[in-house]
């Protein structure tokens, strides 16, 4: 009978922990799930939030090349320069202003044109000029037309800028030049985007059937594989990526030029290493106390199982009893 008593004292121990287990895990599934939503609302809202700073990171950008752009071609050495067609005073009047602007901003592309649009001078590539290259970009074409200062994302010769263009007007009060400036996407500009946006920066331009990183503050690496990247021509993508053993939440949209053209691709990436470790330290924390919790119940239930196994012992004897044809009271 003791075995017996025992064997029902055990079942019923096992009986309040697996329902202890059973609650327990159920609570923790939905503190996980809870966790894991939170912590994809939390990714969402940080890559909407460096989407937009990296919206106004490129405007800014538009707008340091304006103010530039207009500075030159309102300095009357400049303008007297370039509407009489005198390219070496041109190229001794904004020579060391060239090499300020590579100093402070990197890679900067400065052309100067006369109507309709014919190269006089190129700061950044002296050696090149003659050439009529309005019909190839829509900032200058536009200021030629407009008399007004246009500014927007442009593919150069060999590069990807933001450019912007001011007119310089002649006597007769027509567009006779444009000095066209262009901040360059390359590292340095890639750094001050990520200063602004507290994201890594990489521009990726479509080249063949791949892509080829023109500014980078990840040394060129991408975070998303190649067919991510494909698709993140036509639409927004997101995607968790590793890289140097962090972990991060990587997004990627199309690089669109001035008239809407599809230039290649923008890609950040947010360091989540920090914000991820601690919910895994949060998830062990939970299961611990889980365990605890079930442990606790079988300590607490044990006594409890002794006491419900002796009713039930008695019970049972007097089943035996009775099948045994005694039925008389003890």
């Amino acid at each position: 009978m003791g075995l017996w008593r025992n064997s029902v004292r055990t079942r019923i121990g096992l009986a309040i922990l697996a329902a202890s287990l059973g609650a327990s895990a159920l609570l923790f599934g939905l503190n996980a799930m809870q966790r894991a939503e939170s912590a994809r609302d939390e990714m969402a809202q940080a890559v909407e939030l460096r989407r937009a700073a990296l919206r106004t990171a490129m405007e800014e950008e538009k707008r340091l090349a304006a103010a530039l752009a207009g500075a030159l071609a309102s300095t009357p050495q400049v303008a007297a320069a370039l509407l009489a067609g005198d390219r070496a005073a041109l190229e001794a009047q904004v020579k060391p202003v060239q090499a300020l602007l590579v100093q402070r901003f990197g890679r900067v592309i400065l052309t100067f044109s006369r109507a309709p649009g014919v190269v006089l001078h190129r700061a950044h590539d002296p050696a090149a000029h003659g050439d009529e290259y309005a019909s190839r970009r829509t900032t200058v074409r536009e200021t030629y037309r407009t008399a007004h200062p246009v500014e927007g994302l442009e593919p150069g010769r060999d590069n990807i800028s933001v450019f912007a263009d001011a007119p310089v007007l002649g006597p007769d009060g027509k567009v006779g030049a444009v000095v066209d400036l262009g901040m360059a996407i390359g590292d340095n500009l890639a750094a001050r985007v990520k200063q602004a946006t507290g994201a890594d920066i990489t521009f990726f331009q479509k080249r063949g059937d791949g892509f080829a990183a023109i500014g980078s503050t990840l040394g060129g690496r991408a975070l998303l594989p190649p067919a991510v990247l494909t698709g993140a021509l036509s639409a927004p993508v997101q995607a968790q990526a590793v890289l140097d053993n962090r972990r991060r939440v990587a997004a990627a949209e199309p690089l669109l030029g001035l008239d809407g053209q599809v230039l290649g691709i923008v890609e950040l990436g947010i360091d989540m290493e920090a914000r991820l470790a601690g919910a895994d330290e949060d998830d062990r924390d939970a299961l611990l106390a889980t365990l605890a919790a079930a442990v606790l119940a079988l300590l607490a239930g044990w006594p409890m199982a002794s006491r419900l196994a002796r009713p039930l012992q008695a019970l049972a004897g007097a089943a035996q009893a009775l099948a045994a044809g005694r039925t008389g009271i003890a």
